[in-house]
């Protein structure tokens, strides 16, 4: 009986003793990871730098910092992840322009304006209209004609701001023109090198490929990132359509609940990042360039971007989205 119970208080002390080790470690298993919410699928624009970002952030901070894909409802599905997360001063959103445009449209329940705080604006992308290799266009001009001359086509663009171009040019180029949303750039990509589309509005990053090896063709591009010069004699959109703005770029926000020596933080950490020539070179094979500055530099882009899709949302209302 006696050594029954000196081997049953064996566990017990061992128990113990873990315990005060774990309670003597600075955080130990107190924190959830450092996250950057995604809200798109792995591979597209806003994974590629969140994926870089979040391995120069690791070493910076010498901790973790995980990526976190939560793609589906207009961003919304990650946006609210970043809004609840606790503690908030661990999580942050990757965005672009979608944020605005659906609160705008009124998709979400909640205010980006009120319930995220602006941390950086990283980096500017380039946006390009594309056509099938076949068809008989290769510049702004020709589409015009081409369309002039009676023919029917159709554009295909991811969601956001991409789809709403489609709907800007088929204003431009009359009823003609069939507007066709896809949910993830690769079943845009896939549906245009198929030939069931006949032009397309997506990233650069994500046409390259295709236009090097002849089975895309790029009629213009937004033209505000450096996208170096194997872009540089292609017409700029808004020199043919003025009023269409396809200058995405991709930001960073925290949940309005973190503090402000957080977002501080997070924006001294990541201007740093943006600042490295490695990470510089990088994001130019994303067809991206760096931008970086306070967090205010990002809030005046998005009430920008809030004004332009005010401007333009009849044309949504009129389209059921």
């Amino acid at each position: 009986m006696p050594e029954a119970l000196h081997h049953s208080r064996r566990p017990r002390r061992r128990v113990l003793l873990g315990a005060g080790l774990a309670a003597l470690l600075p955080g130990a298993m107190a924190q959830p990871p450092l996250r950057i919410v995604v809200p798109s699928p792995p591979g597209g624009p806003q994974d590629k730098l969140a994926r870089l970002l979040a391995r120069q952030l690791s070493v910076m901070r010498n901790e973790p910092v995980l990526v976190d894909n939560r793609p589906g409802a207009d961003s919304a599905i990650a946006t609210e992840q970043v809004i609840g997360a606790q503690p908030p001063e661990r999580s942050l959103l990757i965005t672009s322009t979608v944020l605005a445009l659906g609160a705008v449209q009124g998709k979400f329940h909640f205010d980006p304006f009120t319930d995220l705080k602006p941390v950086i604006q990283a980096a500017d992308m380039d946006l390009m209209l594309v056509a099938r290799a076949d068809l008989p266009v290769a510049r702004p001009a020709d589409l015009i004609a081409y369309m002039k001359a009676g023919h029917t086509a159709s554009c295909g663009a991811g969601i956001g701001q991409m789809f709403l171009a489609c709907l800007q040019l088929r204003e431009q180029l009359g009823p003609g023109l069939t507007a066709v949303s896809f949910n993830g750039i690769a079943k845009l990509v896939t549906t245009l090198l198929g030939g069931h589309i006949d032009i397309g509005v997506l990233p650069s990053s994500d046409a390259s490929g295709h236009l090097a090896n002849g089975r895309l063709q790029a009629l213009a591009i937004s033209g505000h990132a450096s996208t170096g010069a194997q872009y540089a004699q292609l017409p700029l959109i808004d020199a043919t359509w003025p009023d269409i703005d396809l200058n995405s770029y991709m930001g960073l926000y925290a949940p309005a609940t973190a503090s402000d020596d957080a977002v501080a933080r997070w924006n001294a950490d990541l201007n740093a990042v943006l600042q490295r020539e490695d990470v510089r070179r990088t994001l130019a094979t994303f067809d991206m360039s760096p931008v970086g500055g306070s967090p205010e530099v990002l809030k005046a882009r998005l009430r920008q971007n809030r004004a332009h899709f005010q401007r333009l949302k009849p044309l949504l209302d009129a389209e059921g989205r």
